[in-house]
């Protein structure tokens, strides 16, 4: 519906199949992925994407489905400018997909601390290949 397959053929041709899609496991067999591959086959007699990620879920620190609720739940525009991006990353490709993340301000501290090794090792070693003249041939 996003790519308005029936007002837009040819926009959606570009985007047909997706290339990848990536979701949650629990639930997602029966509903989205089930969903998008029967009605491609149903529509158009082909798959609706090339290749599928899947992950576990996202718990808060506390162990528990996040819920706005339950006071536990971290909005993503709130993550990004408290813990930064890049800290989210790490989290994120850092993890196993078939493990569930325990997703909080500590959990991106202790990834925050991991990032800054990373980067001072980095730092160290390209600010004295610098003074010494070395480059990479």
């Amino acid at each position: 519906s996003t790519l308005h397959y029936r007002e837009e053929p040819d926009y959606w041709k570009q985007w047909f199949p997706a290339d990848f899609i990536t979701e949650s496991f629990p639930g997602q067999f029966r509903n989205w992925f089930y969903s998008m591959l029967a009605m491609s086959t149903v529509l158009r007699r082909e798959p609706p994407f090339l290749a599928i990620f899947g992950y576990a879920l996202v718990y808060g620190e506390d162990g528990r489905p996040m819920h706005k609720s339950w006071g536990n739940a971290i909005e993503f525009d709130e993550a990004a400018e408290r813990m930064g991006v890049d800290v989210m990353r790490w989290m994120f490709a850092n993890a196993r997909p078939d493990d569930n993340i325990l997703f909080g301000w500590h959990a991106a501290d202790e990834a925050r601390r991991g990032l800054l090794v990373l980067w001072n090792v980095y730092s160290f070693f390209v600010t004295y290949a610098r003074l010494a003249g070395w480059t990479a041939d």
